[in-house]
């Protein structure tokens, strides 16, 4: 409930504003004394009824006297309107005055039985005189069913009345600096960092705008310190991959001449070597080609840090490629005594980046081997709907669990003495994760420490960037 802003309107806000339940508190709180009140003073008060409609009656027979007494004739007298006015005024429904069996004054709804009587002296003629006065009005049951209603409508306004004005004052104390509040978390989490709230209130809600302004100041800080620290990283980085990328280019060139005049000595094609001679070649030559291997997989995380690598696309089959990588490295296997298994079930064709599959998959039957001391490594690919599967298990050393999500970061391996062992650099695998992502697949890895490993990437058949690069 807590993302709905607030409004005026408390009944759509009651879960989400703490001012809008405060005030709805007081305001049940007002109805329920409100009620209270009514309820007392309309118990009974038909007493009270009677008693003020005799009072009324009494005030308006003395005028009425007044009136006969400063009269020549009751019958004659103009200020009988006036009396009927002040009658209705104080709640009567007619009025009807009798001086003798013939002559009399009526006005108003006079067939009521309820009815209040006043007599009324005064002289005609120098002699003494009396009238009636009749008062009629609804019944006091009646009366009383109007006051009550009348009581409760005056209760509810005022109820009413007190409601709002105590809703304003709290809409402005409460919800307003709550509805700032608020504006100002959501505008930050769509990452407008520089808002800041208005501080001039000499209350806890000016104190909590001026903790909130701290806050985002800290925050402002440690970011400035953070995009500084990612902006150095990131030279450093490129700094680093330009060393590496310079330096594999440098070492590449005399390596390459080395492997090529070792070779041409172990050939005996600059005289004749003895056996102590060509086993040392023989050593030169191959610890050479592990040299320039490394210095490959260098300059291609450099390239691909750098965004330099490229995706040439065609149409090849699945199989033909596994089957030459698999007797490209049959004679590690073979020199280990690792059974070797390889089954390839519906692949067909796939349309991707044959030279980066072709690699992946060296590195991942390359690890396999390199790790395995004894046993079996299977070479598994199928075909699925839309995707192709690869899959390379082995029995050899696993992989701890803690170092599962690392060992895709350039230059991690799980210990130097790995790296003194096996003579790697850490990088094959981030390689293929890299060369993966890019052919918009994706890689998995389930390991048991020494007891094995197993590594599944799975490759699209094909796809909307790989047939426009292809085009």
């Amino acid at each position: 409930m807590l993302d709905k802003s607030l409004t005026s309107d408390w009944t759509t806000n009651w879960y989400g504003s703490l001012s809008v339940k405060i005030t709805s508190i007081v305001l049940w709180g007002i109805a329920i004394i409100g009620a209270c009140i009514a309820v007392i003073l309309l118990w009974d008060n038909e007493t009270e009824i009677r008693a003020n409609f005799n009072h009324y009656a009494d005030t308006i027979a003395l005028q009425a006297s007044n009136d006969l007494f400063q009269s020549l004739s009751g019958t004659e007298n103009k200020n009988w309107d006036s009396l009927m006015s002040n009658a209705q005024s104080l709640g009567f429904t007619g009025i009807k005055i009798k001086f003798d069996y013939i002559n009399s004054y009526q006005s108003g709804e006079t067939n009521s039985k309820h009815k209040i009587i006043r007599k009324l002296y005064y002289y005609s003629d120098g002699k003494p005189q009396v009238a009636t006065l009749s008062l009629y009005h609804l019944s006091f049951d009646r009366l009383q069913t109007l006051e009550q209603k009348r009581l409760l409508l005056t209760t509810v306004a005022i109820c009413l009345i007190f409601g709002v004005l105590l809703n304003s004052i709290i809409q402005r104390i409460l919800t307003n600096p709550f509805n700032a509040l608020l504006v100002a978390t959501k505008k930050i989490s769509e990452g407008n960092m520089d808002l800041r709230l208005d501080t001039a209130r000499q209350d806890e809600f000016g104190q909590l705008a001026d903790f909130f302004n701290r806050m985002m100041d800290q925050i402002a800080t440690q970011q400035n310190i953070l995009k500084e620290t990612v902006e150095q990283a990131h030279s450093a980085t490129k700094a680093k991959t330009t060393f590496i990328a310079n330096m594999s280019h440098e070492l590449r060139t005399p390596l390459n001449s080395i492997i090529g005049f070792t070779s041409i000595v172990k050939e005996g094609m600059a005289g004749d070597v003895n056996k102590e001679q060509q086993k040392q070649l023989n050593k030169a030559y191959t610890n050479a080609i592990h040299l320039l291997s490394l210095i490959d997989e260098l300059l291609n995380i450099s390239k691909i840090e750098s965004d330099e690598v490229d995706l040439n696309i065609s149409e090849f089959n699945v199989s033909e490629l596994v089957t030459e990588v698999v007797d490209m490295l049959k004679p590690q296997c073979e020199k280990k005594s690792l059974r070797l298994e390889v089954e390839c079930n519906n692949c067909g064709l796939l349309l991707s980046d044959r030279s980066k599959i072709k690699q992946i998959l060296i590195i991942l039957i390359d690890n396999a081997i390199k790790f395995t001391q004894a046993g079996n490594i299977s070479i598994n690919s199928w075909g699925e709907d839309q995707r192709i599967v690869f899959q390379i298990k082995d029995t050899g050393s696993g992989i701890k669990k803690e170092h599962l999500d690392l060992i895709f970061n350039p230059f991690y391996q799980e210990d130097s003495a790995v790296a003194r062992e096996y003579e790697g650099t850490g990088l094959g695998l981030a390689i293929c994760k890299q060369f993966i992502d890019m052919l918009s697949g994706k890689i998995e890895v389930q390991s048991e420490f020494r007891k094995g490993s197993r590594f599944t990437f799975y490759l699209p058949r094909t796809n909307d960037a790989q047939v426009n690069n292809h085009e």
